[in-house]
């Protein structure tokens, strides 16, 4: 009989925080993402691929949370349609091979099988995002 294990991992969560994202920027693979209102007033949390929706939750009660997917790699813009000073940043991986770098810049990613890979990097000012592609090995 073979036994089969079941991973039971938390989704990661954008949460509405003092009226504001917590956390502002991160990385994700497709899939579940949890949107919580942690504030006692009503929060209205956007996500969009370029123009188009990924969800629209209205989250009107504290400690309310919703699941949502976002199942297409890419980068995702969250706004408040309630605080327009609220923005956030989820970058859908279409690989299990990134990070999030630390405060000193610092990042680590493991288990890269050997071979030549194609990396990007990212980073976010005041809203704008600046790419650029390599090649490593």
């Amino acid at each position: 009989m073979q036994r089969i294990v079941k991973s039971y991992r938390k989704p990661p969560e954008i949460d509405n925080v003092k009226c504001r994202f917590e956390p502002t920027v991160q990385v994700i693979q497709a899939g579940a993402i949890d949107v919580v209102n942690t504030d006692p007033v009503l929060h209205n949390t956007h996500g969009f691929y370029g123009k188009r929706t990924a969800f629209n939750l209205a989250l009107p009660n504290q400690g309310q949370r919703i699941t949502s997917q976002l199942d297409r790699p890419g980068l995702v813009r969250i706004e408040c349609d309630s605080h327009g000073w609220m923005l956030a940043w989820v970058y859908v991986a279409d690989s299990p091979y990134y990070a999030r770098t630390a405060k000193d810049g610092s990042f680590s990613i493991t288990d890269i099988p050997p071979g030549l890979h194609v990396g990007r990097d990212s980073k976010l000012c005041r809203g704008y995002r600046h790419s650029c592609d390599g090649k490593g090995e």
